[in-house]
Formats: structure tokens, C-alpha cells, sequence
């Protein structure tokens, strides 16, 4: 009799240690949902198609990481950087992901729940694949003169159209070597800026006075961060704007 009042106590502590630890689970894991479907972002991702720039197929490449680790909820426009960068035609993609409709019994065993936040995350990844799709396939115009303050101001604009729970990324795959030089109106307020891709010059003074112009200038439209990444680097969008 004892023994049988021993192994039931074992059974039931070892019951309620179990839906514990599931009950946790399901609790980090609706906090985990949470906090990503706050944290959304917009990003304006320009890949430098001209003739200075020679990373084009690695800053495609560049552009579906971006893509792959977009949440929920992300809004990704991607552009060409052109002689004209502040058209509509250097439009490449706009890619708005749905936010996931979590089941609210908050039920961890629910199976129809499960299905449904499954079949959402298959869309969402559908949409990510087409994505990844148009970016690969794309051709280069190999423009001779390069506008990066036409797509800035561009990206500005985009960024401008967002509510304000968004957070501003903006994204460069390019040289910064403009030769355009037109002077809009910048508008970057509570945006970070990563320039990823890189592409130095031969002269590392010229290099470094690039990197100190546009910080400058960035700066001075109201960017809140700035990061030069050269090709080897990854980039991190969750950490970025987590930050």
C-alpha cells in the first residue's frame, strides 16, 4: 500500500512537471510571436545596377537573405540604382508578408489551430520562394551613370507612405560612387542604413572619404545608424532592427 501511495505521488508530480513545462512552451512561444509581429519593419533594398558597380549577381544573392529572413508582417520594396534611380520603372519588387493569425484559446494541443498557423506559414514562404524567384532571374541594364540620391530620396518617400510602428531599414548593395549629382530633399528620419556589398576602391583614402561623406550626409537627413558591410559580412535584418 505504501508503495502504491509512493508511486502515485511520483505520477502526479511527474504530471505536473510535464504540463508545466508545456504550459511554458506555449507561453514562450506566443511571447516569441508576439514580439515579432511587433517589431515590423519596412525595408527599401537598392542593388547598384551600373557599370562602377561589379557585384551585381552577389548583391542579388544579397537581396534573397533579405527576403528569407523578412517576419510577418515585413514590407520589402526593391529598386535599381540607376542614372535615374527616383523613377518608378526602377521598381523591382514589393513584397508585403500577412501577419499570422494566432488561434486565441492559446490551446498548444489544438490541431485545427496548428493547421491553420501551418497553412499560413506555407503563404508566407510561397511568397518568399516567387520572391527569391524574380530576384535570381533578374538582368542587369548596366547603366553608365549612377543616381544614389535619387533612390534615397525615393526610399524616403516609400518610407513616408508606412505607419508609424514601423521601423525604417534602408539597404544599399553599391559603391556610393555617385555621378549624377542631383541634390534632393532627403527625408530619413528613425531610419537605419546598412550598405551591404560594399564595394571599396582600389585607394583606401577614397574609400574612407565615401564612407565619411555619406555618413555625413545620411546622418544629416535623420538616419539614426549607419553600417558598411563588405561582401564576406552577413547582415542580420532581425538583429538590426531589434536594435
Amino acid at each position: 500500500m505504501v508503495m502504491l501511495l509512493r508511486m502515485l505521488r511520483f505520477t502526479l508530480i511527474a504530471t505536473f512537471l510535464i504540463l508545466g513545462c508545456q504550459s511554458d512552451k506555449a507561453k514562450a512561444a506566443t511571447q516569441e510571436a508576439e514580439r515579432k509581429q511587433a517589431a515590423r519593419c519596412i525595408v527599401v533594398f537598392g542593388i547598384d545596377d551600373t557599370g562602377s558597380y561589379e557585384l551585381w549577381e552577389q548583391a542579388k544573392n544579397i537581396a534573397c537573405r533579405i527576403v528569407d529572413q523578412l517576419q510577418p508582417g515585413d514590407i520589402l520594396n526593391c529598386r535599381r540604382i540607376t542614372d535615374s534611380s527616383y523613377l518608378d520603372t526602377c521598381l523591382i519588387l514589393r513584397l508585403g508578408l500577412p501577419l499570422i493569425e494566432e488561434p486565441g484559446n492559446n490551446n498548444p494541443f489544438d490541431r485545427r489551430a496548428k493547421k491553420v498557423t501551418r497553412h499560413q506559414e506555407s503563404g508566407i514562404n510561397a511568397l518568399k520562394r516567387e520572391a527569391c524567384n524574380r530576384l535570381s532571374g533578374l538582368r542587369s541594364i548596366n547603366s553608365k551613370r549612377t543616381d544614389i540620391y535619387g533612390f534615397v530620396a525615393a526610399a524616403g518617400d516609400r518610407f513616408a507612405l508606412a505607419s508609424k510602428e514601423y521601423k525604417r531599414i534602408l539597404i544599399l548593395a553599391s559603391d556610393l560612387e555617385d555621378n549624377v549629382g542631383y541634390q534632393p530633399q532627403l527625408n530619413l528620419a528613425g531610419t537605419q542604413v546598412a550598405v551591404l556589398g560594399f564595394q571599396s576602391s582600389k585607394d583606401p583614402v577614397k574609400t574612407q572619404r565615401v564612407k565619411q561623406s555619406w555618413t555625413k550626409r545620411l546622418t544629416e537627413a535623420g538616419a539614426t545608424r549607419i553600417v558598411f558591410l563588405p561582401l564576406e559580412e552577413k547582415f542580420n535584418l532581425d538583429q538590426f532592427k531589434g536594435d
